[in-house]
């Protein structure tokens, strides 16, 4: 791309293909100029990929604006992405921004958002509301902090501080370690990262597709890559293949506060007056705490209950909330301990949010138990279930009818499982502690989320020549060096 080449169609299909080995299953472009916009949308929905958000690098252009327009009917296509990083470059201003954001939504109906870094988000009510989602780039290397671990905690403490100055949908579109280019830096240390990473509850892209050895502007710009600039995977692409089964559980509720559990209890249903629920009971099975269940009937449905929801309160029927919950479809069981001071009857229940934009598996996955003092294994079977896209990741309900006095219990360590058997484990002894992060070099594979993306290539900033530049260090402002030329990125979201 620094010397005007733009990809063949060949070329990007067997980009795409090796993408999709290594479980990607969608597309976000960075500009809609050149191939960008005439050949990727078109050849992403042909290889099948499921997710599509469209890049227009230069909001002042018509003509760009015009071709990413083009594609709105697209199926797959998830929403739009106005500029990235041009207001800290001085590329254009955020009235030019702010209208081509407005014309892009107005055009197609469709959620529109832009990049920044992300400590141009912070304090700055302006930027987070000009879109309809909040994607920030937040590169740990470029705040000097390399190690794995340290570079992981980084980047959660980041999404917590602009989680909390923001009620939108926030995703991390850039984040990452390079594999080489500096002695800190290796293809280990980038599987680490991610590994530590996708364990939390940031929701966050990976970056980047392919291995660029034509971006020389600094030592690290050419191996940020899941795959080899050949498409052979790295340690994280094999990682990241969706030929594995994973082995690691996906928490709903571990411990309260734990960093990794995923689902808000949030969404009360049926008398919701007569259920309260407490998540850091002291009556643990495993760990220090659980959620403590109380059910009072008074009101006259006769039932209650509560939905896990990602993000809180998310019924499925805002648009703009289109890339949150989560693809569970590697797991094939919810399992959970649960114990109640009295006999009572409960059943618990996966999806079945059924609104336009709501759990693809609209007809709840469910099973009904009867609880007693002691603590037993609940497991639901989902083989068979579609867990696509699941925004309702647990839901429980109580009746009146089979609960006449009320009932007091205990539910922990609600976790999705894949069991390559389908079997059950047993349900004693308890479960051992969270096991340490794995090694580096640990292949572990992981599960998906809604409109996995991949970036692809930005097209060239008009009239900026190609320079090699230092890394700029900042004060405010995430510094990164200036890129002048088109860049192809990939994105796993979590």
């Amino acid at each position: 791309p620094n010397i005007g080449q733009q990809p063949s169609a060949q070329s990007i299909i067997s980009d795409l293909q090796a993408l999709k080995r290594a479980g990607f299953t969608g597309i976000v472009t960075y500009g809609a100029s050149g191939s960008l916009g005439t050949l990727i949308p078109g050849l992403a929905k042909q290889e099948g990929f499921d997710g599509l958000i469209i890049g227009v690098w230069n909001p002042g252009s018509q003509s760009e604006i015009a071709t990413a327009v083009g594609w709105s009917n697209l199926p797959n296509l998830v929403g739009y992405c106005v500029g990235n990083e041009g207001l800290l470059d001085s590329t254009y201003t955020m009235p030019i921004l702010a209208s081509a954001i407005q014309q892009v939504r107005g055009a197609t109906g469709k959620p529109v958002t832009t990049t920044e870094v992300i400590d141009s988000y912070l304090n700055n009510p302006t930027l987070l509301n000009c879109g309809d989602w909040v994607y920030p780039n937040a590169h740990p290397y470029y705040h000097n902090i390399k190690d794995p671990t340290a570079a992981s905690q980084w980047t959660v403490n980041s999404y917590n501080s602009l989680r909390a100055q923001t009620n939108q949908v926030l995703i991390f579109k850039e984040v990452g370690l390079p594999t080489a280019g500096d002695p800190a830096c290796s293809p280990a240390g980038q599987q680490q990262y991610y590994t530590l990473l996708k364990n939390s509850a940031a929701k966050f892209n990976y970056f980047e597709a392919f291995d660029q050895p034509w971006k020389t502007w600094t030592s690290v710009e050419p191996y940020w890559g899941v795959l080899q600039s050949d498409r052979a995977a790295k340690p994280l692409g094999q990682y990241l293949s969706n030929t594995y089964l994973p082995n690691m559980s996906f928490y709903i509720y571990q411990d309260a506060g734990y960093f990794a559990n995923h689902y808000i209890p949030s969404g009360f249903i049926g008398d919701t007056g007569d259920l309260t629920i407490n998540t850091a009971s002291t009556q643990a099975y495993s760990g220090s705490t659980s959620c403590q269940i109380t059910y009072s009937p008074k009101g006259t449905q006769g039932w209650a209950g509560i939905y896990w929801q990602d993000p809180v309160n998310n019924w499925g029927t805002n648009g703009s909330l289109i890339a949150t919950g989560y693809d569970l479809s590697l797991y094939n069981s919810l399992q959970l301990y649960a114990r109640s001071d009295n006999p009572c009857t409960v059943t618990f229940e996966v999806g079945g949010i059924n609104n336009a934009f709501g759990d693809s598996q609209t007809t709840p996955v469910s099973v009904t138990s009867q609880l007693n003092q002691s603590w037993q294994l609940i497991s639901i079977p989902l083989s068979g279930a579609n867990l696509s896209h699941i925004i309702g990741g647990f839901c429980l309900s109580i009746a009146k009818s089979n609960n006449p006095s009320g009932a007091n219990f205990y539910l922990d360590e609600i976790k999705f499982v894949a069991n390559q058997t389908g079997s059950t484990p047993p349900p004693s002894p308890p479960p051992a502690p969270p096991a340490p992060p794995p090694p580096p070099a640990a292949l572990i594979p992981v599960p998906g989320k809604p409109g996995q993306l991949v970036k692809w290539a930005k097209p060239p900033k008009p009239a900026r020549p190609i320079k090699i530049r230092p890394v700029k260090v900042r004060p405010i402002k995430q510094a990164r060096p200036a890129k002048p030329i088109s860049e192809r990125h990939a994105y796993k979201t979590y």
